[in-house]
């Protein structure tokens, strides 16, 4: 393991941040600028900038990536739909959420192109379409997006399993923010059968 991916466990990004730059440089004197170790400095520093809050700064180095990417890959390569995963949750983090959801939307194309629908990335693109979409009060988007994550969920996981009762949770927040007292209450119910119901969101592994 590299000292920048060790100081990037350890949650030591200003420390990452100082090596990946320092690569950065040498990588850019050295090979040519559509070189995947580039992209890779990019990624990391995007990263560290991101799990500080620093949003602005991640998404500066986010955006240099798919630049790059774009020339070296397929359109429907994983890293170009991951990086769009990731432009898109800086520019929700920055309150841009149409932009968000357009990014998270070319996201979801790339990876359902070649991931299988049931795959836990499709998943967690739907959920955060989904939180994207409440946060406009769009409530019947955030709905539609929530639901084809709980149909996911519900082909490959065990009824009792944990993250039922974090989908179903939300599905109950969302029919009461629309004002459908009675859906929120039946989810409420069911919710009574699975353990842990009372989890945060975040358990179902949002990223």
């Amino acid at each position: 393991m590299t000292r920048r991916c060790i100081y990037l466990t350890e949650s030591k990004y200003e420390e990452a941040i100082s090596m990946c730059e320092k690569s950065l440089k040498i990588r850019l004197l050295i090979l040519d600028h559509d070189h995947l170790d580039i992209v890779n400095s990019y990624l990391s520093i995007a990263f560290a900038y991101h799990a500080q809050g620093k949003h602005e700064d991640a998404l500066s180095m986010y955006k240099k990536a798919p630049r790059i990417q774009l020339l070296v890959f397929d359109h429907n390569h994983p890293d170009i739909g991951l990086t769009f995963k990731n432009l898109a949750k800086a520019y929700h983090k920055l309150g841009k959420i149409e932009v968000a959801i357009f990014k998270y939307e070319k996201s979801l194309k790339t990876q359902l192109s070649v991931l299988d629908h049931n795959h836990p990335n499709i998943v967690t693109l739907y959920v955060n379409m989904a939180l994207a979409y409440q946060d406009q009060s769009k409530h019947e988007e955030a709905l539609s997006m929530y639901k084809k994550g709980f149909e996911i969920k519900l082909s490959v996981l065990d009824h009792n399993h944990p993250d039922f009762a974090v989908i179903r949770e939300i599905l109950a927040q969302v029919y009461h923010q629309q004002g459908k007292i009675e859906e929120a209450v039946s989810v409420y119910e069911n919710l009574l059968g699975i353990s842990s119901p009372f989890l945060d969101r975040n358990h179902l592994h949002i990223e």
